[in-house]
């Protein structure tokens, strides 16, 4: 069925549009921590958390009471709850720790109950890892062109994005998941792109806060 393009969160289109045509178990690392990062703009986007600090330091807190709709209340919480007492917020550096180990299964059962995305159930369960896979592979196609023609027109003019759009790169790019965001099987977007994502992204404060949480990557490899 045809995405509902307007209706799906930064969360869902960001899922959507790095997953492959093909089933598969998980995403890219660099997918996987792009995703958590979609979670947390989009629960900003609520107004449920907010950054405080210089931006390339900066610090999240979390609002006590969300009001988001579920997965994003879950995700909230589990923000909420990894705050340490003893600080005002929680550091960047730790604000992927609490999401990016579920964000990616819980957004694909999501997706599954909402028609957008087949599930392959294991047959080894619990050892094994279903699979889920894009089921319109003609509108992943499609919108990735949209998006490569919004950031770099053919005619080569430069056009401010809408918001939701330029969320997406921001995300991309902070995580390293541009690749994974345009990607032709087989092929890397074109350099002219990637300039075209990093001139639209480079004043975007988000940018810089998402940025800062990326230590937490080489924490963890």
């Amino acid at each position: 069925m045809p995405w509902p393009w307007e209706d799906l969160s930064l969360v869902d289109r960001f899922w959507l549009l790095t997953a492959g045509p093909h089933p598969v178990a998980g995403p890219s690392y660099s997918a996987r921590l792009g995703l958590a990062m979609a979670a947390i703009r989009a629960i900003e986007n609520a107004g449920e958390i907010r950054w405080i600090g210089p931006d390339d330091d900066p610090v999240l807190r979390t609002i006590s009471d969300c009001r988001c709709p579920e997965p994003l209340r879950t995700w909230h919480a589990a923000l909420q709850s990894a705050e340490p007492p003893d600080l005002d917020g929680i550091p960047a550096t730790y604000t992927l720790a609490p999401l990016v180990s579920s964000t990616w299964d819980q957004e694909a059962e999501q997706l599954a109950s909402r028609g957008l995305v087949a599930i392959e159930r294991s047959r080894l369960a619990p050892l094994g890892r279903d699979h889920y896979a894009v089921i319109d592979v003609d509108e992943l196609q499609s919108r990735r062109r949209e998006l490569v023609h919004l950031v770099a027109p053919p005619d080569g003019s430069v056009k401010d994005l809408p918001a939701d759009v330029l969320d997406l790169f921001v995300v991309a790019r902070a995580a390293d998941a541009v690749s994974d965001l345009l990607r032709v099987p087989g092929l890397y977007p074109a350099p002219a792109v990637l300039r075209a994502i990093e001139f639209a992204t480079q004043g975007s404060r988000a940018w810089r806060r998402l940025e800062a949480t990326m230590r937490y990557r080489n924490a963890v490899r």
